[in-house]
């Protein structure tokens, strides 16, 4: 029972990414380009049935581990490059609660051993996403999966060392 509270949760932030996050309008990028990239991507992480809607550009789905995914692309040359990024479900009372010298030396950690930085998204969420772009959709798979590991340990290190305002609500 403990654990629908926080799907639903999950939910209800998917649906206000997705709202927030419409489809683009194909004549931005190649949308064949896009296409095979996205189904390509799809096939590695094993999402194909799983989705609602297919693995698009910008738009939010749920990732590895449960965790708020989406993949940022741009063209370079004739190029298609991209690079995950993954939403951690803090709300925004909870990152005002965090201890700003704990959260900058987790991101110094991320960045200089991960490559990876930890930001603010859009949305008012904590954001994690690798510094690098690739053009390989099995990258980027990889990146999805390293990113929820790492994604999972941030909040379990934030989770305690979160100051006496209460205990974070996250999952």
């Amino acid at each position: 029972m403990a654990d629908r509270a926080p799907k639903r949760e999950l939910d209800s932030i998917m649906v206000a990414l997705d709202r927030a996050h419409p489809p683009r309008p194909a004549d931005k990028k190649p949308a064949r380009t896009l296409d095979a990239f996205f189904a390509e991507l799809a096939a590695h992480l094993d999402v194909d049935e799983g989705l609602e809607a297919p693995l698009q550009d910008a738009r939010p789905f749920s990732g590895p581990a449960g965790l708020i995914c989406r993949i940022e692309t741009r063209r370079e040359g004739h190029d298609l490059r991209a690079r995950p990024q993954l939403l951690l479900p803090l709300s925004g009372e909870e990152i005002r609660r965090l201890e700003v010298g704990r959260l900058l030396s987790m991101q110094a950690a991320l960045l200089s051993q991960l490559g990876w930085v930890l930001g603010h998204s859009a949305e008012g969420l904590l954001q994690l996403a690798p510094v690098g772009w690739t053009d390989q959709a099995k990258e980027v798979a990889r990146e999805l999966e390293m990113g929820s590991a790492v994604g999972r340990m941030v909040l379990a290190m934030l989770h305690s060392h979160t100051p006496d305002a209460g205990p974070l609500t996250a999952h």
